[in-house]
């Protein structure tokens, strides 16, 4: 399990969509007390109960799990296109299939 620190500053990297997700895990728990202003939503990670930081940490490791994949596959992408696509245009001969 990765630490409070931690936690917050990957929150704080992640996009406002993936932060978004990350209200609705803490709205779950009814212990948390959500303070909010023009800046965001603030709260005190030190007294979120151990289920709810489970939750954010899979949360977390499943975002960047996905990260990792999408930039796998697209560098994939970028090296069939170049490979394939990119200057062979006028050469016929070339069967990769």
């Amino acid at each position: 399990m990765i630490d409070t620190n931690e936690i917050k500053n990957k929150i704080e990297s992640m996009n406002k969509h993936h932060q978004l997700e990350i209200l609705r895990i803490l709205k779950n728990d009814t212990n948390i007390v959500l303070n909010e202003n023009n800046n965001g939503v603030f709260i005190n990670i030190s007294y979120l109960n151990p289920s709810t930081l489970e939750n954010l940490t899979k949360y977390i490791d499943y975002v960047d799990n996905q990260t990792d994949n999408i930039e796998t596959i697209e560098n994939k992408k970028s090296i069939i296109e170049t490979t394939f696509f990119k200057g062979n245009k006028d050469n016929k001969d070339n069967n990769y299939i």
